[in-house]
């Protein structure tokens, strides 16, 4: 009798547990159900002219955003996330993180994820169940905080494209990165693994913190303009100049005593141009790819003139084209500087070889642009990219009809290299067509040809690769934009070695 009333109350609790757990599924499946309602409520309102809101914030990817909850029948996408709280505060790291990168983490909905959180947070704690409402508004706003991140890492802050590409030509889904982090419950990882981990870029996001607490500080003085002051001189504006690059940290410790003089009111010893700021004055010089004299001429003045406001923005730009084309390059890669005039060879992470370039002048600027090198040829043929033939060629054929001869140049009647040659004085150059101009001129190897002894070729559509040249008087000047874009000369041909 004793074991017949022990099993029914065993059974009694059993169907008792059996109830609850298959109301606590029932409540889990009817609140689910909640959230997938007030997420498709959010996401099919018509798009107003200032956007989509969602608790108070503007979704930047609201098209790519609807697709991702519409191929999953509405459902959220962070429920395991959001009662992770470590996934999730790091998740929120990452966004706060963004303004190292040079991007405002106010793009990616901080303030109002916080507010949210905070607020699900602390006026529900005791609730097991929070209000679907707000569950849904976390969802919307993580979701759009990701895929608009993961986006401007990769390609750049655009408006939503249809298909955003890479630089490299790949078709890029922030979706597929999303589905990734939310599975390994590590979407902060996803995003770390963007960024680019190469020495320059750190070197940059280092040098945008410096100039940020610059800034934060009240910025760095103006150099008044004057005449040229060097090591010396003992003056007023050499106390200017002494603050100035002590603001940056281009100067440290104070001035060496003066030599007395008979007859000269005496000066600080701020005021004279010692060899510490000399040294100092060359690094800001050779930081800006000026010419390294020690010597506060115009360009130098021009360059310690410039605002630190100006300084972050010119460093937030370069980071972006640095993730944008410089995600992966290897351990071994050829780097032009385009503004310092310099190309370096960079084997895992420091650079083997340096040496001179020189590159596109305005308007015709060098193209900023990944690309793989194929090969090299020797004693090239100079095939004259179309821009060039418009813009500088066919004029001077014009003006002068046996220019090409005596620029060793050839007239081709086809697209390839062995079309037939045209001899030019069978063309009436007068009225000869330009646009489209139904020839290719090349210009033959030999001391004159304007690539020199060697071209290394690389598939690009700018028509641009790195060659020798001639003109070896242009590596000695300190400012080298003299060719047109579509060319980059290199000071000497180690780098085939």
């Amino acid at each position: 009798m004793i074991k017949l009333y022990l099993r029914f109350w065993c059974l009694v609790a059993l169907v008792g547990m059996a109830l609850q757990s298959g109301a606590a599924a029932a409540h889990l499946a009817a609140s689910e159900a909640r959230i997938q309602d007030h997420l498709r409520i959010r996401l099919e309102q018509t798009a107003q002219p200032k956007g989509v809101h969602v608790a108070g914030a503007t979704l930047n990817t609201p098209d790519r955003v609807r697709h991702f909850y519409q191929q999953r029948f509405y459902r959220p996408a962070w429920t395991d996330i959001s009662h992770t709280r470590p996934a999730l505060d790091a998740f929120l790291a990452t966004i706060e993180g963004m303004a190292h990168e040079g991007l405002d983490p106010r793009l990616y909905h901080l303030e109002h994820l916080e507010r949210l959180l905070h607020s699900m947070r602390h006026m529900h704690p005791n609730t097991p169940t929070l209000p679907a409402v707000h569950v849904a508004e976390l969802d919307i706003l993580l979701t759009d905080a990701f895929l608009s991140m993961a986006t401007h890492l990769v390609v750049g802050r655009r408006p939503e494209p249809t298909g955003a590409y890479t630089r490299e030509g790949a078709l890029f889904d922030p979706t597929l990165l999303l589905q990734a982090g939310l599975e390994s419950q590590t979407p902060a990882s996803v995003i770390q693994a963007l960024l680019p981990s190469q020495v320059a870029y750190v070197r940059l996001r280092q040098a945008l913190a410096h100039d940020r607490r610059i800034e934060a500080a009240g910025g760095w003085p103006a150099f008044p303009a004057g005449a040229i002051v060097k090591q010396g001189m003992w003056r007023h504006r050499v106390r200017l100049l002494r603050a100035r690059l002590q603001a940056t940290g281009d100067l440290e410790g104070p001035a060496a005593a003066p030599p007395s003089a008979v007859g000269v009111p005496p000066l600080p010893a701020e005021a004279l141009f010692d060899e510490p700021l000399e040294q100092a004055v060359r690094a800001v010089q050779q930081r800006h790819g000026l010419a390294v004299d020690g010597v506060v001429g115009s360009k130098t003045l021009e360059a310690l003139n410039v605002p630190v406001r100006e300084r972050i923005r010119q460093l937030t730009l370069n980071m972006a084209r640095w993730r944008q084309n410089f995600r992966h390059l290897g351990e071994r890669y050829i780097v032009v500087n385009i503004p310092a005039y310099r190309l370096d060879i960079i084997n895992q992470g420091r650079s083997d070889m340096q040496m001179r370039v020189v590159v596109g002048k305005p308007p015709w600027r060098t193209p900023v642009f990944q690309s793989t090198m194929t090969h090299l040829v020797v004693n090239p043929y100079w095939f004259v990219p179309p821009g060039i033939m418009k813009r500088e060629v066919l004029p001077q054929v014009r003006q002068n009809p046996a220019y090409l001869q005596t620029q060793q140049m050839e007239l081709l009647a086809g697209r390839h290299e062995t079309s037939r040659i045209v001899d030019p004085a069978q063309i009436d150059w007068t009225t000869a067509a330009t646009d489209p101009f139904p020839y290719r001129i090349r210009q033959r190897p030999g001391p004159h040809n304007a690539l020199g002894r060697i071209k290394f070729d690389f598939p690009n559509p700018y028509y641009v690769y790195l060659h020798d040249t001639p003109a070896r008087a242009l590596f000695e000047r300190p400012e080298r934009a003299f060719r047109t874009g579509q060319l980059i000369t290199v000071a000497h041909c180690g780098i085939a070695r």
